[in-house]
């Protein structure tokens, strides 16, 4: 069930009628009535026991005579009753894609699926709904595909690098960029200095490989591009041996030797960066891939490095220190957060060092291996980005000598007020293991009360954890807790910082910036 966003503003007739409604309606409290008459935008409403009251609707909502409707009370002010419908959920879709193709329409727009689509990430969100912004997410989207499918073929490194420039301006370069398949890219510039595009490339060279580049090209921006069209003016354990889906439909493609990763870069993806400030370019969309959607997390990269440059005997102390960063990593997180603040940036530190040395000769190291060397200092600095907005902290966790990934979001972290209340706090973990798979808790702390809310990948796996509850009470009743409650529930799709901060906004009530009127 879902709560509809629109509300009823319920005028009580009379002085015993307002005594009895505010006696027995609490703020909170979820009502079952039935719909008596409907003239308008008044709705005469019959709560039961007798007790009937009118109504006067906010917005048009689908409601119908003889009809039972839950309701949620919202606020009880003045002798006036805020409610909200509770609709089923193919309903509340219904209404809110009603609502948002009307909102398109007043906005000149063609309600069209991709938009509507559009609309509804941004509200979840919070993003104010303007027109210029539906058009850039629809650009940005339309963009990456299309470099995508070239991305291997274009300078990503170098004096010429692509990566931090704007996806549309890598697109206008593919666009107006000899692609040879068997020659890589090379830049055709006439007399007066300036790129020339396919049609004059040809002409100059006569050679069918661009004709055929040309063309595929153009058939994928006929297909693929997303239009936003104006209107005219108008007047120890075994590891389970199960699947599961990570929470998204991800198109599942060979990441490019490049080490960047454009892979189904979503409606959703774009606006996170687009909400967080950052600039949609090919490094801040493989950092989404690769950190927030997992396909090469900080533990994984880190992991990779060490085993990659293990032998090396150059640099034989500077790997060590890498291997020992994640065993470093728990106790620091029991300390505080400065603790965590140094090993992040000693290891920061020492992929640098790593770096300096190899380009200045006194190691080898093959140019793969400095990909992922520039990906992993790349992915810190996003993440300490994020953290301008969100409380996120993705770490490399040492498990009996394995690097694990172990991601933290703090749910109540406020913009205005970076300070957190040890005693008052929501924290959601996730932590990748080799034996349990991903396990995901949600823990609630009040004063000496902690409740941890598991999300699991199976009951094999629940019970596993069930059996050694009695250690993790213990543990944390030595932290200084009284109270311990544990939870169990079995997932099918993953948290991730983002939908974790989605479902923390639903539970306080605050997905939507909406203004309710009283009337």
């Amino acid at each position: 069930m879902k709560i509809h966003n629109e509300c009823l503003t319920f005028n009580i007739p009379s002085q015993q009628n307002k005594e009895e409604s505010n006696g027995s309606l609490k703020e909170g409290q979820t009502i079952r009535a039935k719909i008596n008459q409907i003239a308008g935008e008044i709705v005469l409403l019959n709560l039961g026991n007798g007790e009937t009251v009118q109504a006067k609707l906010t917005m048009p909502l689908p409601l119908k005579t003889g009809q039972l409707c839950d309701f949620l009370v919202k606020e009880i002010q003045d002798h006036q009753i805020l409610l909200k419908p509770v609709l089923d959920d193919a309903e509340a879709i219904r209404v809110a894609e009603q609502k948002i193709t009307s909102l398109l329409e007043k906005m000149g727009l063609t309600p069209d699926k991709e938009k509507i689509e559009i609309v509804k990430e941004m509200i979840r969100f919070q993003l104010p709904i303007q027109a210029n912004t539906l058009k850039e997410i629809s650009s940005l989207k339309t963009a990456y595909e299309k470099v995508s499918d070239w991305m291997h073929l274009l300078p990503l490194k170098g004096e010429d690098d692509l990566s931090e420039h704007s996806i549309q301006t890598v697109l206008k370069r593919v666009l107006s960029t000899e692609i040879n398949p068997e020659h890589g890219v090379k830049a055709t510039v006439n007399h007066s200095g300036t790129e020339t595009g396919f049609n004059e490339t040809k002409e100059k060279t006569g050679e069918t490989v661009l004709l055929n580049v040309e063309s595929k090209i153009a058939n994928k921006m006929t297909k693929g591009s997303v239009e936003i069209a104006e209107k005219p003016a108008e007047g120890t354990m075994e590891k389970p041996a199960i699947e599961y889906s990570s929470g998204e439909s991800e198109v599942k493609r060979p990441v490019p030797k490049t080490g960047f990763n454009l892979q189904n870069m979503t409606y959703e993806k774009i606006i996170f960066l687009l909400k967080n400030n950052f600039q949609g370019n090919i490094q801040n969309a493989s950092n989404i891939n690769q950190i927030l959607f997992h396909t090469a997390p900080v533990g994984k990269q880190l992991e990779d490095i060490v085993g990659a440059l293990k032998g090396q005997k150059e640099i034989e102390q500077l790997v060590k220190n890498l291997e020992d960063i994640g065993s470093r990593i728990k106790p620091s997180l029991i300390q505080d957060k400065e603790s965590v603040k140094e090993v992040i940036k000693e290891l920061y530190n020492t992929i640098q060092n790593i770096k300096d040395l190899a380009e200045n000769g006194a190691v080898k190291i093959g140019k793969e291996v400095i990909q992922q060397l520039d990906s992993l200092k790349s992915g810190i600095d996003f993440i300490n980005k994020i953290n301008d907005y969100q409380g996120f902290l993705q770490l490399p966790i040492q498990i009996k000598g394995e690097q694990r990934n172990l991601e933290i979001v703090l749910c109540n972290k406020k913009k205005k007020n970076s300070s957190l209340n040890p005693s008052d706090l929501k924290i959601f973990i996730s932590l990748d293991t080799k034996s349990l798979d991903t396990v995901q808790a949600f823990i609630e702390i009040k004063e000496k009360y902690v409740a941890v809310n598991f999300r699991l990948i199976s009951e094999q796996v629940k019970n596993y954890v069930v059996k050694h509850e009695s250690s993790l009470h213990t543990a944390l009743k030595t932290l200084g807790f009284t109270k311990v409650d544990t939870n169990y529930s079995i997932f099918k799709d993953k948290l991730d910082l983002i939908t974790v901060l989605e479902q923390e906004a639903l539970f306080n009530q605050k997905k939507h910036n909406f203004v309710d009127l009283w009337v």
